[in-house]
């Protein structure tokens, strides 16, 4: 679409009319001292001629004239939604209305799919906060925008599609299921790492519980701070939990659960039976704890039997909190240790 605006005056204020055209076909005239006009140039490609003319009513006028070339700039993006709040499963409507000519289309729907239709359709599985990202290109580039769409429903979809339960304790809403995205949630990938000595560096990394990918379905990805600092980790919607939010909800389960805190917490399977403890939990809210483990620091090897999860929260320069059940106690302890630690995480709602 281009704005077409053309003013007009008279020494004798005798003015008649303003008669524009384009491309030498009448398109609009006015009465008034100035004329506005949204051209939509369709399919049309190459240099356009934009004529003015302004006349008096003694049949005198003045002319002037443009030339704008379509088709030589990126397109500027845009598009609207059927619906911005939805339920999983409703199926929503996407309208391109990009401008200046785009020839392909990517939409990204932040649930792991893409579409390179120019009007698609799509809808979500779970709940969510879900920045639809739209990608109009031609030859001489590329635009971008975006609209949130509300997803009311249960469950969580990450960025890459994987799926999360979640369960509500007291007034919080958490991942029932530590987190196992590779990719912050702006699209960029998060750095793997399976060397000891890579996972010392001061950067983001990620692993899996014991170098194995095996594991990833049920215990999650473990995760050093560098990555919790980024606040791109979680879905959009949801963020790692502060020390203080671990806080409330861990009193909460004491004053409300019928279990010490740590036996409260834990799935009632899948923990280790070591030394004849059995390490499983009750389970009674829904967190369901598994031994993801942590990766240690400085030595960068794996140990498992133990449930950690990262808060947010720094405890200095060079250390964070973390929350640790272990297999064969009812204690949840309140540790903090180097960023280079892994550890696992889940996620709490805004």
């Amino acid at each position: 679409m281009v704005n077409i605006t053309v003013e007009a005056s008279d020494n004798d204020n005798d003015l008649e009319e303003i008669r524009l055209y384009i491309n030498g076909i009448g398109v609009a005239r006015s009465v008034e001292d100035v004329l506005q006009y949204e051209y939509h140039p369709e399919e049309t490609t190459g240099n356009i001629k934009i004529l003015a003319e302004a006349w008096d009513k003694e049949n005198q006028f003045a002319e002037d004239e443009i030339l704008i070339n379509v088709g030589s700039a990126a397109p500027i993006a845009d598009f609207e939604v059927s619906q911005t709040t939805v339920e999983p499963g409703e199926v929503i409507e996407f309208t391109d209305k990009s401008t200046l000519l785009p020839t392909k289309w990517q939409w990204v729907f932040q649930d792991g799919t893409t579409s390179w239709e120019q009007n698609p359709t799509h809808s979500f599985p779970t709940g969510g906060e879900f920045p639809v990202k739209l990608i109009a290109s031609n030859e001489y580039g590329s635009d971008s925008t975006q609209i949130t769409i509300i997803c009311n429903g249960p469950g969580v979809t990450d960025i890459e599609g994987n799926q999360y339960e979640t369960t509500t304790i007291g007034d919080q809403v958490w991942f029932a299921e530590n987190l196992r995205v590779t990719t912050y949630n702006d699209g960029q990938p998060i750095n793997f790492t399976i060397g000891d000595q890579d996972w010392l560096t001061n950067s983001a990394n990620y692993c899996w519980p014991a170098d194995n990918v095996a594991y990833a379905e049920s215990w999650g990805a473990l995760y050093n701070f560098y990555v919790v600092e980024t606040d791109k980790i979680c879905p959009h919607g949801w963020h790692v939990p502060s020390h203080d939010e671990f806080m409330q909800m861990i009193d909460y389960v004491s004053q409300n659960g019928q279990n010490p805190v740590a036996i409260a917490l834990k799935a009632n399977s899948g923990w280790p039976l070591i030394h004849n403890t059995n390490g499983n939990g009750t389970d009674e809210f829904g967190f369901s704890l598994l031994p993801n483990g942590w990766r240690w620091w400085p030595h960068g090897d794996y140990d498992g039997g133990i449930g950690t999860l990262w808060t947010s929260t720094a405890n200095d320069q060079f250390s964070a909190h973390y929350i640790e059940i272990w297999y064969n106690n009812d204690y949840t302890f309140h540790m903090a240790h180097f960023h280079e630690w892994g550890f696992g995480i889940r996620c709490i709602k805004d």
